[in-house]
């Protein structure tokens, strides 16, 4: 028994003096971390694909820098980059005077007249740690070389004692440091190509037809030209000319074509699109009915009394179009040239103010596309009819409409037709059913005078939500037939 005893005493010695030497270690380790405030600072970053060059702006070449920058050991555990506080700056005095200034939205080429920096924001990573006291005097901007035995920096293991200089944040916890961008701090001239672009894409053509594509190499060549190339035809008719004209063939039978661009300065630098032949048979003239007489847009209605009768009294009677009245309705146009869907609970009463629309929300059934004078439209994009009298005329109730507003999405093959809806007249007898009298109700002779208050309620009187009560004459004369 005591010899058990003895061997758990052990036991626990042991395991006591295991846990004391493991506390030991980990706060002899925090102090050797924390031990030593931050003094030389070793930066780096990609220099090749930074590449300050007139041919890029400087919002990309920032954008480059943000992405490489770092800290590289020994201090990368007690301090880090903060990339979104990294800028490319230049300086708009003379060395050794420095005035840092910010590229801003970064839009403009980069200038081979700038001498550029780049400021590294380097930030503590723990509040156990901190910079030197030579860090921390620098409260404004200050130049290395001003600073008698001051710690190193190195950009890419390169020391840096000229062309840097630093500045400590008020609270201590940061550090900007500004190099001098490639250690010259001038832009390479270096004739570049950076991309190119075309400006439409996805495009949808027509057997027999060309179009004119617009496109831009970016970068600082001279040479702003690209060579063109098509695949996927079908037809030796379907070509590019050297400016960047499509045409397709009559004969072109395949759907879809892949289009190249190609600098001809560098020909690594190109842009693919793709474009698709339409084969399908043309509609007929867009041409829809609306019910005036039932729908009656006049201000002794309400705004969702209006769109509850839409649906019902609108149709289409073009072939080749099917109309979808779960996206079709009542709206209004605001001073702004804003659309305002209504719907049927809008108890507002209709104002003579505005603009009302019938909106007739259409597709285009299998096998179907609008006329050719659709083609060149943007998607979504509001038209006037009279953009297409001539060629396709809108139709209201059998008669062009001009004043009718279209749009189209050749990808989705969706029409939406924007109708103008006209303030009708109403007649008085009209409105007889709609007369209630209340607050009159039979009474018992008492031998005493009885007093009633009946109420008299009808549409008339919705009016004066819309005018003051004297302006009633006015609307009557210019709404009502008096009948």
């Amino acid at each position: 028994m005591i010899f058990k005893v003895k061997r758990i005493q052990k036991a626990l010695c042991i395991l006591l003096s295991v846990l004391l030497m493991l506390q030991f270690i980990q706060n002899g380790a925090s102090k050797v971390e924390a031990a030593g405030p931050i003094t030389d600072i070793k930066l780096k970053y990609d220099v090749s694909s930074v590449d300050l060059n007139t041919a890029w702006t400087e919002g990309e070449v920032q954008n480059r820098f943000r992405d490489k920058a770092k800290v590289e050991s020994p201090y990368s555990t007690k301090c880090k980059i903060d990339p979104l506080n990294c800028w490319l700056m230049y300086n708009q005095a003379v060395y050794p005077t420095f005035y840092p200034y910010g590229i801003y939205d970064g839009s403009s080429q980069v200038s081979s007249d700038k001498s550029y920096y780049f400021c590294f924001n380097v930030q503590l990573t723990d509040s156990i740690y901190d910079f030197c006291d030579v860090w921390k005097s620098c409260k404004e901007v200050t130049c290395l070389d001003d600073i008698p035995g001051h710690p190193d920096i190195y950009i890419n293991d390169i020391r840096m004692p000229q062309f840097t200089f630093v500045k400590i944040s008020n609270d201590g916890t940061r550090l900007d440091i500004y190099i001098r961008a490639f250690y010259g701090g001038k832009a390479d001239t270096t004739e570049k190509v950076t991309g190119v672009t075309v400006d439409e894409d996805m495009k949808t053509m027509r057997p027999g037809m060309s179009h004119q594509f617009n496109y831009t190499v970016k970068g600082n060549s001279t040479d702003k030209t690209c060579d063109w190339s098509v695949m996927g035809a079908n037809s030796s008719d379907t070509y590019f000319d050297p400016d960047g004209k499509l045409y397709v063939g009559e004969d072109e039978t395949s759907d879809n074509l892949t289009c190249i661009a190609q600098s001809h300065f560098d020909s690594t630098k190109q842009y693919v699109f793709g474009i698709h032949i339409n084969h399908k048979e043309d509609t007929e003239d867009i041409a829809v009915d609306v019910d005036k007489d039932n729908i009656c847009l006049h201000p002794i209605y309400t705004q969702g009394e209006i769109a509850s009768k839409i649906k019902d009294n609108i149709n289409i009677n073009s072939f080749g179009l099917i109309l979808e009245l779960n996206n079709s309705g009542l709206l209004y146009k605001d001073t702004n040239g804003k659309f305002h869907v209504i719907n049927d609970t809008d108890s507002e009463i209709v104002n003579p103010d505005r603009e009302y629309f019938v909106r007739f929300s259409l597709y285009l059934d299998d096998g179907y596309t609008l006329p050719s004078c659709y083609d060149n439209i943007k998607s979504n994009v509001l038209y006037p009819a009279s953009n297409f009298k001539n060629d396709s005329p809108i139709k209201v109730n059998e008669a062009i409409s001009d004043n009718s507003l279209i749009s189209y999405s050749q990808m989705s093959g969706t029409v939406k037709l924007y109708v103008p809806l006209e303030f009708g007249c109403v007649s008085l007898r009209d409105l007889d059913n709609e007369l209630t009298i209340t607050g009159i109700a039979d009474k018992v002779y008492t031998g005493k005078k009885i007093i009633q208050y009946p109420k008299i309620n009808t549409r008339i009187l919705q009016l004066t939500h819309v005018k003051e009560l004297n302006h009633i004459q006015e609307y009557n004369s210019y709404y009502f037939q008096h009948q």
